[in-house]
């Protein structure tokens, strides 16, 4: 069962967050396409990190950094060593 799965069956009764949890995905969905087209396919490692990032802010902020990321490691964070 996928968190998104298990999230939707701890609290069923709560629109709010399966509208939150539709955006979340929809948005992961969209930072990936945006990142397939500037840097080309994903590595299976920088798809895996980017399936585990939960939070929509975080996300959101991924797809509008993908126009000034230099890499696909700079997007991800993986080109800072902090």
């Amino acid at each position: 069962m996928s968190r998104l799965d298990a999230r939707i069956l701890k609290d069923s009764s709560s629109d709010h967050l399966l509208e939150r949890l539709i955006r979340t995905e929809n948005t992961r969905e969209i930072a990936q396409r945006l990142a397939t087209r500037r840097f080309g396919p994903a590595p299976e490692e920088a798809s895996a990190r980017l399936a585990s990032i939960d939070e929509l802010d975080r996300l959101d902020a991924l797809a509008v950094a993908v126009s000034t990321a230099q890499s696909r490691d700079d997007l991800l964070g993986t080109a800072d060593p902090s």
